[in-house]
């Protein structure tokens, strides 16, 4: 197999683009096919990947978080249809923003609403409510705070738009409440345990620091990247796990979770991995998803294609923050994660290499009529 073209990319985008180091794992029929990396990994930008980096995962961890709250949906625990508020009541009486100023919600968000993204809640970390939670318990738990953000109000009725924001954060706590447990022991459990991945978890800013490799800022205008702080912004507090985006982890360990949803049946059966990749977006909701991920729709916590002519139908995924790609395509036996650690880079690496990496690995491993998609 000649994966020199993603090779090619990936030399690319450290030589010319700025990104300072980076490394992908490709899987195809459960074998590991293709690993590679390139750039460093230091603050001095002068040692050289080794593969074994740990990075924050930022919204790479939704993935994570939904397969476990689909587990509860598998065994009966939760329903799709079931209100938010029957788990955390905090939510029940929501207002909702209108052109008229604040109403009351006449629909309740319910737990499809928090898979989809189509709940209202927005993506604002310094909003009064989460700031006036962390400024009365500096160690506030992740439910303490998610109760907090039910202070504020919907962005629009649920289920009518998608709205990238804290839904998968919710769907954490949520699931705390099912299990009695917190997200972290849930996912370590029953998620982790099961795929043998060591290395992953929720950690303070304080204990990450020592664990995750340098993290850089992307300047668009000089095409540069400079260094920043060791921390995720998204951890609001010691004690938060945060559901969306909190994770941290390495090539190895998450290509472990990639194989089983691409390849195995150790975290969810293959109906319920096909119900998450199915469209779940209405008309409206779905046109708003389009002009960020043109030929996907949004499943339940993922992008899945629905236009053949971008990619197989049923390739599903996401991405993070700090440049990392996950893409999973049951059908075909197909699994790659891609992952570095430079913020502030979206327009490169989510619009132009992400696409680029996917294509170049179909045209080693995808279906053998590639036309037509």
């Amino acid at each position: 197999m000649d994966f020199s073209e993603v090779k090619k990319l990936m030399d690319e985008a450290v030589e010319l683009h700025g990104v300072p180091g980076s490394d992908i794992a490709i899987m195809h029929q459960g074998e590991l096919v293709y690993r590679y990396m390139n750039g460093t990994c230091d603050d001095d930008k002068k040692v050289a990947m080794k593969g074994d980096e740990q990075y924050f995962l930022y919204s790479a961890t939704k993935p994570i978080t939904c397969t476990a709250a689909l587990q509860l949906v598998e065994v009966g625990r939760l329903s799709l249809e079931d209100k938010l508020s029957d788990y955390i009541p905090e939510f029940e009486n929501m207002m909702v923003k209108t052109s008229e100023g604040l109403k009351e919600a006449q629909k309740p968000i319910t737990i499809q609403n928090l898979f989809s993204m189509t709940s209202g809640l927005n993506y604002d970390l310094a909003n009064p409510s989460i700031r006036e939670a962390r400024e009365k318990d500096p160690n506030a738990s992740t439910l303490d705070m998610v109760r907090a953000m039910a202070n504020e109000p919907l962005e629009f009725e649920p289920g009518e738009h998608y709205l990238y924001g804290l839904s998968h954060d919710v769907l954490a706590a949520v699931v705390e409440v099912v299990t009695g447990m917190s997200i972290g022991d849930y996912l370590q459990e029953n998620i982790f345990d099961r795929c043998g991945m060591t290395r992953t978890g929720f950690m303070s800013n304080k204990e990450a620091k020592d664990m995750v490799c340098s993290q850089h800022l992307y300047n668009p205008e000089s095409g540069r990247t400079s260094l920043m702080s060791k921390e995720n912004g998204f951890i609001l507090t010691p004690k938060y796990e945060s559901g969306g985006a909190g994770l941290i982890s390495c090539v190895d360990d998450y290509m472990k979770f990639v194989a089983e949803m691409s390849d195995g049946n150790r975290l969810l059966k293959a109906e319920t991995i096909d119900l998450m990749r199915s469209n779940q977006l209405g008309k409206q909701a779905y046109e708003e998803f389009q002009s960020c991920k043109p030929g996907y729709s949004y499943g339940l916590g993922v992008r899945t294609c629905i236009d053949g002519r971008f990619a197989h139908k049923g390739e599903f995924g996401w991405d993070g923050a700090a440049g990392a790609y996950v893409m999973i395509d049951p059908d075909n036996h197909i699994g790659v994660f891609y992952a570095t650690h430079v913020r502030n880079h979206g327009a490169y690496l989510y619009q132009v290499l992400h696409p680029a990496l996917r294509d170049a690995v179909y045209r080693v491993i995808g279906p053998d009529s590639k036309q037509g998609w």
